[in-house]
């Protein structure tokens, strides 16, 4: 190539090219490297340099640095170096192809490459980077095993809870086929349900019972897919999602067999996820199962909203604790519940899963992803259990258990107050003859019908409850400071239940009139505990037998025999 021809292809050659002293004073560049640098000839780049040594790094130290590599191995390739625009002082990434010139004593000569602006190719790879970070982070977020594959059954991805199942890492299943998994038994099942999810475009679900580790053991999945299609509509994949619900059936067998009166039927529920850019006041967002949890066939807009929009306002301080405990890393993951609106109208309660997965270099967060899960039977099932534990099945009223809480919640605002407070134990005469004569069915009638009466008797701040068969307790608050006007005005409303309980009861075809002996205990300080006071007023409600019955007693010391109303 003679010197005309080698001109010719340094000027016109499509990248920055250079040629530089070894003291790296710069000897020749082409049109391309000066517009890289500002300039739109080379020879106003040369002039501006002049004879001193060229560095457009942007830490100068690059330069030696790179001489000394030149000197060892005579080249370097593809290096990527943040530079420093000559004439606009802007940054920029450059990569270079350099190579040393020696003479024939092995002299440097010059050194002289190429360069190119990568910038905008380090932006995209960049952005691409953070997003396979967050599809990443989403999957293991998500508290499930969740797989993607191709059309042929390569997968692509995967979690590590569905790498765990396999007992494989996750870079050991991507790539591969079931059949490459002989071992895994639960893969032996999904081969079939692929086709059918590629051939009939829509999403399946389904349970599949496979053989566990343990001897004769067997293990429930739940088995959710759907097709994944290209932005022309085709499909191109499947989205599986696999969660083992044994535990659940076997809590579901268990209640079963416990009650014939009630039946949880626990269905897996399908998650919806959620995005919140945090750099945004409004940077909440929820693909479309989401919206559809909350009665809406499609998301009602586009846009993002403010986080909390949707949730109750007694829940939501709640929920923003739960997401400000997690951002100053207290909680390794957001886990939170709170009450959503239905476009509907009712509150439906949602279990929100979730965790940070995009940080700036100082670790403020600034992106979080989850799911959503819509837990309104669960919320409703553990309502009816506590419900169960504090009230009695039959009535409806409170039992022993939360009548004991409300009784010592009672004495201690007694003694505050300096107000007496009161109880009364009522118990039924002649309820077992009622029950072997008519059966237990209308003796159950009655003790309804008696709870009915009680409670519509007492004012809202009393208390009534059913701590036995036919035994009834009133809890009466604030009567009065005075100890004698107190006890006026509890046994004015002891008559008056009396005298509501006597009214005549229709149990079907039977009429009856039912009677009771009741006992009271007034108290003021917590010097007594609550089954001191209890025994009290049962004490007295025995003197009320013992006197006849149907009558009162009001307890009084050991040496006295109860006050007659």
């Amino acid at each position: 190539m003679t010197t005309s021809e080698y001109s010719t292809f340094f000027e016109l050659l499509p990248l920055g090219t250079y040629r530089c002293a070894p003291d790296a004073t710069l000897l020749r560049v082409n049109r391309e490297y000066a517009l890289l640098h500002g300039y739109t000839d080379a020879q106003a780049l040369i002039q501006s340099v002049g004879n001193t040594p060229f560095n457009p790094y942007e830490n100068p130290e690059q330069l030696p640095q790179n001489f000394q590599t030149l000197l060892q191995t005579g080249q370097l390739r593809g290096h990527v170096s943040r530079c420093i625009s000559r004439h606009t002082g802007a940054l920029m990434l450059l990569r270079e192809n350099v190579h040393l010139v020696r003479d024939a004593d092995n002299k440097p000569l010059y050194y002289e490459g190429t360069a190119e602006d990568v910038s905008q190719e380090h932006v995209v790879r960049t952005e691409l980077l953070q997003q396979e970070s967050l599809l990443r982070a989403l999957l293991q977020a998500i508290p499930d095993q969740v797989w993607l594959k191709n059309l042929y059954g390569n997968y692509l991805t995967c979690n590590d809870k569905y790498a765990e199942a396999l007992g494989l890492q996750s870079s050991q299943i991507i790539g591969s086929v079931d059949a490459d998994h002989p071992a895994a038994a639960i893969a032996a099942h999904y081969f079939v349900a692929d086709e059918s999810v590629i051939r009939r475009n829509r999403p399946i679900c389904y349970e599949v019972e496979v053989r566990s580790g343990r001897k004769g053991g067997h293990e429930t999945y739940e088995i959710a897919k759907a097709p994944v299609r290209s932005t022309n509509g085709s499909v191109t994949g499947v989205l599986g999602m696999a969660r083992n619900i044994t535990a659940r059936k076997r809590s579901e067998y268990q209640l079963r067999s416990a009650t014939e009166h009630l039946e949880l039927a626990l269905a897996g529920a399908d998650l919806g996820r959620w995005e919140y850019d945090l750099q945004r006041q409004r940077g909440y967002t929820m693909d479309a199962r989401a919206w559809q949890m909350l009665g809406y066939e499609a998301p009602p807009h586009k846009r993002a909203q403010r986080f909390g929009t949707l949730v109750h306002s007694d829940d939501l301080p709640v929920a923003l604790h739960a997401i400000e405990r997690h951002l100053e890393g207290h909680t390794p993951s957001l886990d939170t519940e709170y009450r959503a609106l239905h476009q509907h109208g009712p509150w439906i309660w949602l279990s929100c899963r979730g965790k940070v997965v995009l940080r700036r270099s100082d670790g403020t967060a600034l992106r979080m992803a989850g799911t959503l899960m819509d837990i309104s039977r669960q919320k409703a099932a553990d309502e009816a259990l506590a419900h169960l534990a504090f009230h009695d099945p039959l009535t409806g009223l409170p039992n022993r258990r939360l009548l004991t809480d409300r009784l010592t919640r009672a004495v201690s605002a007694s003694s505050r107050n300096r107000q007496y407070a009161a109880i009364l134990y009522l118990d039924l005469d002649g309820f077992k003859q009622l029950n072997d004569q008519h059966g237990h069915s209308v003796g159950d009638f009655l003790l309804k019908e008696i709870a009915a009466r009680l409670a519509g008797a007492v004012r809202e701040v009393d208390s009534v409850a059913r701590i036995g068969g036919d035994e009834f307790v009133v809890l009466i608050n604030d009567l009065s400071e005075d100890p004698v006007n107190a006890r006026i005005k509890v046994s004015a409303l002891a008559l008056k239940i009396m005298e509501h309980l006597r009214q005549p009861y229709q149990l079907g075809e039977l009429s009856y009139t039912a009677q009771c002996s009741m006992g009271i205990s007034l108290f003021k300080a917590e010097s007594q505990t609550c089954e001191e006071l209890l025994q009290q007023a049962d004490a007295a409600m025995y003197q009320a037998k013992a006197a006849g019955r149907d009558t009162i007693r009001i307890f009084e010391p050991p040496d006295n025999q109860g006050y007659t109303l």
